[in-house]
């Protein structure tokens, strides 16, 4: 096992383009919650849907007005359900999706970065700079080389949940402007997984 590593490194700043370019959807999935197991423990079998769908818009008529968030919520489903493997959903899902299509498994080893937005959003406030709170939050965030050249960006959070501070509605406006998609009643969270080259 390798040693923690903690260092401090400091930004660049640059005016270069980036292009994004082949953006291909190649997996996605649901967490199913077992109705038998309650929702503060973890799940003695964590199951996903594959391929999952998100919640579908209602385009409800407007005006109207959403409480605010309240209760406890998912900030790291993937780090709750599977905390040895965080990332093992999302290649399971992939390996899935290409298997139903008949298609070849995806060669993990073409890729540079496999990781989840959490990682992606981290790393671009602290690219951005800025002095507000947020772009000078630490975080931490854990990496994996797997074969000669793909590094496994991997979350890390102090927890796995959050309770609702009262002040958000995100959670609440999801919840009454959406309703599951068949077969997703059970759906706790849709996680969607794309590829794409990143051109600086």
């Amino acid at each position: 096992m390798y040693p923690d590593v903690d260092c401090t490194i400091s930004r660049h700043t640059a005016d270069a383009a980036v292009d994004i370019k082949d953006v291909e959807y190649i997996g996605s999935y649901n967490w199913i919650k077992d109705p038998n197991s309650a929702s503060d423990v973890l799940d003695p079998s964590p199951t996903i849907l594959v391929p999952g769908s998100p919640p579908e818009w209602q385009n409800k008529a407007v005006p109207y007005s959403v409480p605010a968030d309240n209760g406890t919520f998912f900030s790291d489903q993937n780090g709750f359900q599977m905390p040895s493997a965080i990332l093992l959903p999302l290649m399971v899902a992939v390996e899935t999706v290409a298997a139903d299509k008949q298609e070849p498994a995806f060669d993990w080893s073409s890729v540079d970065f496999v990781t989840d937005r959490n990682c992606l959003r981290k790393l671009l406030r602290w690219i951005g700079g800025g002095n507000n709170e947020k772009s000078l939050k630490e975080f931490r965030i854990d990496m994996q080389l797997s074969g000669k050249k793909t590094v496994l960006l991997n979350r890390w959070d102090k927890r796995y949940r959050e309770q609702a501070s009262g002040y958000t509605y995100g959670y609440s406006f999801e919840n009454h402007t959406t309703k599951p998609a068949n077969g997703c009643e059970s759906s706790t969270g849709h996680h969607r997984i794309i590829t794409y080259v990143w051109i600086i």
